[in-house]
């Protein structure tokens, strides 16, 4: 995406950063904070079908469109605030290299 109006942006989307803190058993427990809300337009890119254990599973991977922050890391989890819909960051494209814009490929985190 070579860029976008902001009326594109029609999704609020919670930024969720793991937290690494070790409890007392020095085990890391499995929490995410908030670093803030940001504008964002969620489309589906393609879908896969897996197979494991005699199981088959749908694997949607979508691509999530925002302005450029650094707060979104390959670990991140975006929450939609509105249908609560998570999604894992599985690539962070920096658009042209001009800190504007990100393409975040996403898959969904099933609830």
């Amino acid at each position: 995406m070579a860029g976008f109006s902001a009326g594109e942006l029609m999704r609020r989307v919670r930024i969720l950063n793991p937290i690494d803190a070790p409890d007392a058993r020095g085990s890391t427990p499995a929490g995410y904070r908030s670093d803030g809300v940001v504008w964002a337009k969620i489309r589906p890119l393609r879908g896969e079908e897996t197979e494991a254990a005699d199981v088959r599973e749908g694997v949607v991977t979508y691509v999530v469109s925002t302005y450029y922050t650094t707060k979104i890391t390959y670990r991140t989890v975006l929450e939609e605030v509105i249908e609560g819909r998570r999604f894992e960051v599985i690539a962070r494209v920096n658009v042209g290299e001009r800190d504007r814009y990100l393409d975040l490929q996403c898959r969904e985190i099933a609830a």
